[in-house]
């Protein structure tokens, strides 16, 4: 069986990180293992408590996971801050993994903050040069690039200077943006593709995280860039109108 690495943090309600991206790894029939980079204390409007792992113990989880067999791909989520991202960047060379998928996490959907300043840096310094692909939704890649994502063509300017920061395919989801599609904007190998898909009416709490674990679980399957990108806006897309996550 394929596995595949969440890298990411704990979700008190379930409705995001770590157990979101394992029960998406399972609904694709990927094998799932963790790495546990914070805990946050949360509900649907927000974030009461966070505290970060210990990178020592970061490094044991790392260890673990990689003794119950290597993974095919691997995935970041909520990483906390500048020491977390870096001791993860450290585990991710220090045990050759490939096929990473970077989900940028700086708030929750209610808008509490989930990663410092310094951990965005850290994340555009350390992280993004290490993926093989990167999925900001519109407000993250402007926080990664510096400016406002408000259309396609600020999408497309966003997805060339974050693939500028070392991303080697960047994907911009489009839910933030408004219309009766989305459009998930795929940059890699130099030319864009549009990735379209009806907007389904739900709750969308934790749908990033669904996506950038499912685009890990294509790769880990061995399905190539865009196909991976294809399937997890379906995945998403199938997910909200399930109501999977609600």
């Amino acid at each position: 069986m394929h596995r595949a690495l969440s890298i990411a943090g704990f979700d008190s309600s379930d409705g995001a990180g770590v157990s979101v991206d394992l029960r998406t790894f399972s609904a694709l029939g990927v094998r799932g293992s963790a790495v546990c980079a914070c805990l946050t204390a949360q509900t649907d409007s927000g974030v009461q408590a966070a505290e970060k792992t210990p990178p020592d113990l970061i490094d044991a989880m790392f260890a673990a996971a990689a003794k119950t067999g290597a993974p095919d791909a691997a995935k970041t989520g909520m990483l906390f801050d500048e020491e977390t991202v870096v001791t993860v960047c450290r585990n991710i060379r220090n045990f050759s993994l490939g096929n990473i998928v970077a989900d940028p996490v700086m708030r929750s959907s209610s808008g509490s903050p989930l990663l410092t300043d310094g951990g965005v840096e850290a994340l555009k310094k350390e992280l993004l040069p290490l993926c093989d692909f990167v999925t900001p939704n519109t407000v993250e890649a402007g926080r990664l690039c510096g400016g406002d994502v408000e259309n396609r063509g600020d999408m497309k300017n966003a997805a060339r200077e974050i693939a500028a920061l070392g991303a080697r395919s960047v994907v911009i989801t489009g839910g933030h943006l408004p219309g009766s599609e989305v459009c998930d904007l795929l940059f890699s190998g130099g030319r864009f593709y549009e990735m379209r898909r009806k907007r389904e009416s739900g709750r969308t709490r934790g749908t990033g995280c669904a996506f950038s674990s499912a685009l890990c679980a294509f790769l880990a399957k061995g399905l190539d860039t865009r196909e991976a990108t294809g399937g997890a806006g379906r995945f998403v897309s199938d997910m909200i109108r399930r109501g999977w996550n609600s």
